[in-house]
């Protein structure tokens, strides 16, 4: 009888009414009424606690459940303190925020060569011979240079980012140290060097691209915290202590760098243990578990929830998930460049182009069908950052975070669009994202420029 006096004072009241503020609004007590022509009990807003209590008729909630629901309130409020917490050391977790941070600086390089890719790809015969081949492979040279030698970018970025990370006083002549020692350890256990007959060098970038990539990222973790360590407890001066502080530096850099390469050495030529095929092998199972049904399920149902939560969900899903959707999204370009298929379809692409499609239709709904004038307002200001999939203004603005009226449709609408974008995509009807594009980039134009320049991509993001 509540539950239904409730719903008819909300559809009473429905052109007036402001979302609740939090979970609670919709069940705290209060011990007062306001009774309305029907009978029943209006809903009384507290402005500065923004706690709506709501009763109806003479039925009043006992003191025991009264207690019950404030021990309910305190039981949510600490699994959401837990929640927070363990997300917060996740994305703040200091190695994972070096992974995180090396892969979007080399983000640019991806992002040229998709578009190089995509420009020699066009599915159109008058442009391609309008090109010729000699000019195609020219461009397929442009953009291998981004791909095949991704591993080398990655390593130099995760090794500047561990040494930022360090917290200590800046030395750029150290932190290039670390960076150059590390690509020539990359370099040299990536076995791409060999001998030709007339006693030439030739160097294979067979081992520098996609497979390389997460031996990159760890090794550059551990040589630049290995040189830190060694470069601090070393107190050799070689007899320097007057000369510059460069030279001295030069010189103080070459015991960590030479205990660095002999380690290294050793561990690929001594006891023949190929790093980046072991890491990759490691990592392989991941990669495979990412793509399928219940990771379609799940990786949209957290990202959403911990919105609804008030933690950034993207960032939590990035900070797990984002060396292993681009190797995913890597693994596809190369496929799809060779034989014109695709090895994963959940990839960092398919989410990007195909779930995480921005709140723009919702500004739509608030300019359009409602008449409170702060929900208008509302849609107007968040129009155009929402169509480019900036969406905090409308998840903190209505808001969803907290709000059981809009976390089961904000949650589940991904879910959905989700699993459906994977059926139809394993069906054949619509294209499965292969070029990187940013996210920033409108939802229909994104898909359409990420699928091959598809028009049914841009079609079932609007749909």
């Amino acid at each position: 009888i509540q539950i239904k006096h409730f719903l008819y004072y909300l559809n009473k009241k429905r052109d007036s009414y402001s979302f609740p503020q939090n979970i609670f609004t919709l069940i705290y007590p209060y011990n007062k009424r306001c009774t309305n022509e029907n009978g029943f009990n209006n809903g009384i807003m507290n402005s500065d606690k923004k706690i709506m209590y709501t009763y109806f008729g003479n039925n009043f909630l006992s003191e025991f459940i009264e207690r019950k629901i404030v021990k309910v309130e305190k039981i949510i409020m600490k699994v959401l303190d837990w929640i927070k917490e363990k997300t917060d050391y996740i994305i703040n977790n200091r190695f994972i925020t070096i992974m995180q941070k090396s892969i979007i600086s080399v983000s640019p390089v991806l992002l040229i060569s998709s578009v190089i890719l995509l420009l020699a790809e066009l599915p159109i015969v008058q442009w391609k011979e309008f090109l010729g081949s000699e000019f195609l492979d020219k461009l397929y040279i442009l953009s291998d240079s981004g791909f095949k030698l991704l591993s080398i970018y990655l390593i130099a970025a995760s090794s500047f980012w561990t040494f930022e990370s360090k917290k200590e006083k800046s030395d750029t002549i150290q932190c290039i140290s670390c960076i150059i020692i590390s690509i020539l350890v990359l370099l040299m256990i990536s076995g791409n060097f060999s001998l030709s007959d007339y006693g030439q060098v030739i160097i294979s970038f067979d081992n520098l691209g996609l497979n390389a990539m997460f031996a990159a990222l760890i090794m550059g973790i551990i040589n630049t915290e290995l040189y830190m360590y060694l470069y601090n407890l070393c107190d050799f001066d070689f007899g320097l202590k007057e000369s510059p502080t460069i030279i001295l530096d030069s010189f103080l850099s070459l015991l960590p760098s030479l205990f660095i390469l002999i380690t290294w050495w050793g561990v690929r030529y001594v006891f023949n243990i190929d790093m980046i095929n072991l890491v990759y092998s490691a990592f392989q199972p991941l990669i495979i578990f990412a793509d399928n049904f219940f990771c379609v399920l799940l990786i949209p149902f957290v990202n959403r929830f911990l919105w609804t939560v008030g933690i950034h969900g993207g960032s939590f899903i990035e900070a797990i998930f984002s060396p292993i959707f681009t190797s995913m999204d890597l693994s596809n370009l190369e496929s799809f460049k060779l034989d014109g298929t695709i090895q994963f379809i959940a990839s960092g692409n398919f989410f990007s182009q195909y779930v995480w499609v921005g709140l723009f239709p919702v500004c739509l709904i608030l300019i359009f069908n409602y008449k409170n004038k702060q929900y208008k307002t509302l849609g107007f200001v968040s129009l155009i950052p929402s169509l480019f999939n900036i969406d905090e203004p409308v998840i903190f603005g209505i808001p969803v975070v907290l709000n059981p009226i809009m976390m089961i449709p904000f949650i589940f609408s991904s879910v959905i669009c989700s699993i459906l974008s994977y059926i139809m995509i394993i069906l054949g009807i619509i294209p499965c994202p292969i070029y990187y594009v940013p996210w920033t980039v409108p939802a229909p134009i994104k898909a359409f420029i990420g699928c091959g320049n598809d028009w049914r991509a841009a079609v079932w993001v609007c749909i």
